[in-house]
């Protein structure tokens, strides 16, 4: 875990908040060192859709990115689920700049909730 969390936080997170993913979070399980994950915010699917092909279509995704990912998660794990914030919690608001604030990890969605859980390697969505 604590080399895929290096590998999030050190190059995964960085390069898409560089694209402009807005990171809204990012959680490990306080019992269980096999659960991490992350949540995501875009201002719409087609927003989500365009970031999407910027980050995961590109060569950076492709050819240092992916072939890393493979080694420290257990992809047939991975659970993916979007969801949408209801109207009060702060991954709704948004900062006066007019940019989402931005947090430590995440990954997919609209809003969506990433799931890590194996024994000894975290699994992404």
């Amino acid at each position: 875990m604590e080399q895929w969390l290096e590998f999030m936080e050190g190059t995964i997170i960085p390069f898409q908040a560089s694209r402009g993913m807005v990171i809204t979070g990012g959680y490990r399980g306080e019992e269980d060192d096999s659960v991490c994950f992350w949540t995501r915010r875009f201002e719409s699917e087609a927003s989500r859709e365009a970031l999407y092909a910027v980050v995961y279509e590109s060569d950076f995704r492709k050819n240092e990115v992916a072939p890393k990912v493979v080694d420290l998660i257990d992809r047939d794990l991975i659970q993916v689920t979007r969801v949408v914030p209801t109207p009060l919690p702060a991954a709704q608001q948004r900062d006066r700049s007019g940019e989402g604030s931005r947090s430590v990890r995440s990954r997919n969605g609209s809003d969506q909730a990433s799931r890590a859980s194996n024994s000894g390697r975290a699994v992404l969505a």
